[in-house]
């Protein structure tokens, strides 16, 4: 602009063929370099409509780059805003978004566009609940984009499938709990996860459990002791202690399980239920009735004070109702017996369902 203001046209016209060089030896796809492509544009066009009236402009080009910066972030916004709706009940209007679906209707060329197609194929999966079709799509172009992106971008479309695949085993679908995993641990290979060199309490939670369901014992620890010292200062110790917890409990000794658990000061929600549900476990398999007593119930009255756990309200409520069922059922009543089992199994994606069934068997 100070090129044009002083009318110095060649400096103006080397200035805007440097800025394309610069874009494409940045080689980034994501949305905000489609903006700075269609900024440049349009600062041609201003010039030649100005100073070239004759020619033909390329006001084509400044409208195409527009609309792709337009679509590409549209589509993005869809998908954050369901990822806020799903874990913190946010909800969002996201203006003109039928319009924009319809425009990739119409023209697919649009999805030749990096970013258009990772965020639509994002949509399609994600917002839209798509099959596995939409889903390896998804997974397609993030490997082949990948590059295209900032690393802060790559997690946030990586969360997003992970999210995805969360809610598909979450319904049953146990393909989807080692698909999870596998995404978590190519994210962490590429440093995608990191925020800051900091893993977040509840990623680091999450790859625990999926870790431990998924029987990877030894990959588990070693995670826990890579990457616990990259927690947040108040979650590295609390966290630490808890994920060795749930991993000797895997293992099978609840001593030492114990242990570690005793020594957790919870910092967040999911941190303290954890603790507790685990040490639920271990008393009911002791049969130390009092205390699992006591816990339900302090587990009960904590459930009701927290406003914000989101869809995981629903999984907490059932362990703390099928823990009280299973304890007070007398051991000779088979029709008892057979209506919590039937109850369980007609839960579909209660993550502690194969643990009661244990129980009952």
């Amino acid at each position: 602009k100070a090129y044009r203001r002083l009318q110095l046209t060649p400096f103006f016209e080397r200035a805007i063929s440097d800025g394309h060089t610069l874009l494409q030896k940045r080689g980034y796809f994501d949305s905000e370099s489609l903006h700075l492509h269609y900024r440049l544009e349009d600062a041609y066009y201003d010039y030649v409509a100005s100073h070239k009236r004759q020619e033909v402009t390329n006001l084509q080009e400044a409208s195409d780059r527009l609309s792709h910066y337009f679509i590409a972030t549209k589509l993005k916004q869809a998908c954050l805003a369901h990822s806020r709706n799903i874990t913190n009940q946010e909800s969002y209007r996201i203006g003109m978004l039928p319009a924009v679906l319809e425009e990739i209707a119409g023209h697919p060329a649009l999805l030749q566009v990096p970013a258009i197609a990772v965020y639509y194929s994002c949509f399609r999966a994600v917002v839209e609940g798509g099959n596995e079709a939409d889903f390896q799509e998804l997974r397609q172009v993030m490997d082949q984009y990948q590059s295209g992106f900032p690393n802060s971008e790559m997690r946030d479309i990586y969360l997003l499938a992970i999210n995805y695949c969360i809610r598909r085993a979450n319904t049953g679908e146990e393909p989807f709990v080692s698909e999870t995993l596998a995404l978590y641990r190519q994210s962490l290979d590429r440093g995608y996860l990191l925020e800051d060199g900091v893993i977040p309490e509840s990623t680091f939670g999450n790859i625990i459990s999926l870790a431990l369901r998924l029987k990877e014992y030894s990959w588990a620890e070693d995670f826990t002791e890579h990457f616990h010292p990259r927690l947040p200062p108040a979650f590295r110790q609390p966290l630490y202690l808890l994920s060795i917890g749930k991993l000797r409990y895997a293992q099978q000794k609840p001593t030492a399980a114990l242990r570690a658990l005793a020594k957790v000061e919870a910092k967040a929600p999911f941190l303290y239920l954890g603790a507790k549900i685990l040490q639920v476990k271990i008393f009911y398999e002791a049969g130390e009735t009092d205390a699992l007593e006591s816990l339900l119930a302090s587990l009960q009255a904590y459930l009701r004070r927290q406003k914000k756990l989101g869809y995981r309200r629903a999984h907490y409520q059932l362990f703390i109702t099928f823990s009280r069922r299973l304890m007070h059922l007398a051991p000779y009543d088979e029709n008892g017996r057979k209506a919590l089992q039937n109850d369980i199994h007609a839960t579909m994606g209660f993550q502690e369902q194969e643990w009661f069934l244990q129980q009952l068997r």
